[in-house]
This record gives structure tokens, C-alpha cells and sequence, in this order.
């Protein structure tokens, strides 16, 4: 194997296990928010409140950048990759791993059940180390969670 490609695997593999850890730990400053007043006033809060820690360390590879609310009910995370260029990744497959992983974990988070079915839509994008876009992905958390364009 050459010494790019192992660079892109580990890279895809820190990507994931930091997307996990990320996740999970802003997630949880969302649950108060949705408990009253408006929905979209509450994800416009909420979309602050976590932004207010950005930039957010994952590890040493990837920090959130910004999280942010745009139009149509849309809660924009923004990642970039300290270390990796944009040619070090296979795009087609990082795209198709962030997207399955946002999936699969916007569907197990329970905190996030209060937001199903209002049209609410997880942006998710990634920037390398000089700023240049890798990949994005859009969720749905309407039943079925699943990508939209």
C-alpha cells in the first residue's frame, strides 16, 4: 500500500471516529433549546449556543469550524481538516462515509426525535487545510432520515 493511501484510510478513520465524538458531545447542548418558543427561533438558538464553542478541537486532525443556521430550517456544521489537502481524499468514497454516518447517527440520537418530521435538514461540510471544500452532505431528519440535494 502506498504511503498516500494509507494516509487517505487513516484520515477517512479519524474523520469518522471524530464525527462520532463531535456529534455526540454538540448534540447534547441542543436538548434544552427545543423546549420552547418557536421551532425555528429555538434551532436559530440553538445554532448559536453551539457555535459559541467553535473553533471546537475534534482531535488533531479536524476541528468544527462553525455551526450556523441558514434558510429553510437548516443547521450548518463546517469542519476542516488541520493537517490533509483535498487530494489526499477519495472523494466519492469521504462523501459517501459522511453521509451514511450522519445518517446512521442522526438516527439513533434520541435528544433529536423533537426535531422529526419539521422539514429540518443537517448540512455537513468539509474544508481541508486550505480552505477548499472536500465534501458536503445534506440530512433530512424527516421519517425516513435519509440525504437530500
Amino acid at each position: 500500500m502506498t504511503k498516500k493511501r494509507i494516509i487517505t484510510i487513516l484520515s477517512s478513520l479519524i474523520g469518522i471516529i471524530a464525527f462520532y465524538v463531535g456529534f455526540y458531545s454538540m448534540q447534547h447542548a441542543l436538548s434544552p433549546v427545543f423546549e420552547n418558543m418557536k421551532f425555528t427561533s429555538n434551532l436559530k438558538k440553538a445554532a448559536k449556543i453551539l457555535n459559541k464553542d467553535c473553533p471546537y478541537a475534534i482531535n488533531d486532525e479536524l476541528i468544527i469550524e462553525k455551526i450556523s443556521f441558514a434558510k429553510n430550517r437548516r443547521l450548518v456544521y463546517e469542519y476542516r481538516y488541520i493537517h490533509y489537502s483535498k487530494s489526499d481524499f477519495n472523494l466519492e468514497t469521504f462523501k459517501n462515509t459522511i453521509t451514511q454516518n450522519a445518517i446512521d447517527l442522526l438516527g439513533s440520537d434520541n435528544t433529536l426525535k423533537g426535531m422529526r418530521n419539521k422539514d429540518v435538514i443537517y448540512e455537513y461540510v468539509y474544508y481541508d487545510n486550505h480552505n477548499e471544500e472536500i465534501g458536503r452532505t445534506k440530512i433530512s431528519l424527516n421519517t425516513p432520515i435519509k440525504a437530500v440535494e
